[in-house]
């Protein structure tokens, strides 16, 4: 600047005492050019300072990247993250593991979906449980039918066909009407007035009971808790 303000001095032919003007255009030429630089060096120091921050971001990058990547792999020490025949040995029994995991994942667990399939097939034997039983009761309930009606044809045929064979088939009728009912909560179970109904026609008939339909009848007073039944009975027979 020192420089243009003498060469434009001396071109003019100024001097320290004037002319005014001379030395007011030269020094406001001066400010100009000081403003213009400015500006210029403005902007080539925010060029400047962006491309340095770009480079800042990279060198973070790349540093963090740097990072990680020397870092210590786990289960590994320092010294065989960088051997490769350790590293091979390793990668071999991550792989390993990883076999293990999906055979672990495929045996040992069951997805969601198999675990429906399990819940609807259990629900579908639990029906047929529950028929079974219905169906094994019914079975057992004309069975025990069939055994009172074989155990009254017995004692007819041990008493040598003297009781008319139409008062056993009314019996027999009565028992099946009698099972039939089935028991009623608060009332007598059908078999008990099956045996009172045997009972009294022995002691009506006065031809005595075997000791197998006798035993069975004093079991199912006793099971019902009719001791009088059971005394009255013993004492007759």
């Amino acid at each position: 600047m020192q420089r243009y303000i003498t060469t434009e001095t001396e071109r003019v032919g100024c001097n320290e005492e004037g002319p005014a003007d001379e030395y007011y255009t030269i020094y406001r030429n001066v400010v100009r050019i000081i403003e213009n630089n400015s500006t210029v060096i403005q902007l080539q120091i925010d060029e400047i300072k962006q491309l340095r921050a770009e480079y800042d971001k990279k060198e973070v990058k790349f540093c963090a990247s740097t990072r990680q990547l020397w870092r210590p792999i786990p289960g590994m020490t320092l010294q065989e993250s960088v051997n490769l025949d350790a590293l091979n040995k390793y990668k071999q029994h991550l792989e390993d593991k990883y076999v293990k995991c999906k055979q672990a994942m495929s045996t040992e667990y069951v997805p969601a979906q198999k675990k429906a399939d399990l819940d609807e097939e259990m629900i579908a034997l639990l029906k047929r449980r529950d028929i079974a039983e219905t169906l094994n009761k019914d079975l057992q309930f004309r069975h025990q039918r069939l055994q009172v009606i074989s155990h009254t044809l017995t004692t007819w045929m041990k008493h040598n066909l003297r009781i008319p064979f139409q008062d056993i088939m009314e019996k027999i009728q009565k028992t099946k009407a009698i099972f039939a009912i089935g028991k009623i909560r608060g009332k007598p179970l059908p078999l008990l007035l099956f045996f009172e109904a045997i009972f009294s026609t022995s002691q009506a008939f006065k031809r005595p009971i075997n000791a197998d339909l006798t035993l069975e009848g004093i079991k199912c007073g006793l099971s019902e808790k009719r001791l009088d039944l059971v005394t009255h009975w013993v004492t007759q027979e």
